[in-house]
């Protein structure tokens, strides 16, 4: 399987929780295509169009004293 990288641009939501986390989500639009990824045929009256959205949440958490 090749290997492959896009730049993207998106826009992020942050937030600073009351414990230090901070959560960042954010979505963003990709093509399956642009990632050698055919979109699935039609099955049972359903299609996928070449376009997804890939939604993500991270948080980020201070490390804790060992």
């Amino acid at each position: 399987m090749e290997r492959i990288s896009l730049v993207v641009a998106l826009l992020l939501a942050g937030t600073r929780t009351s414990d230090g986390c901070y959560v960042l989500a954010g979505r963003v639009p990709v093509r399956m295509s642009d990632f050698g990824i055919t979109p699935p045929a039609k099955m049972k009256g359903v299609t996928a169009g070449d376009e997804v959205k890939v939604t993500f949440r991270w948080v980020i958490a201070p490390r804790k004293a060992d």
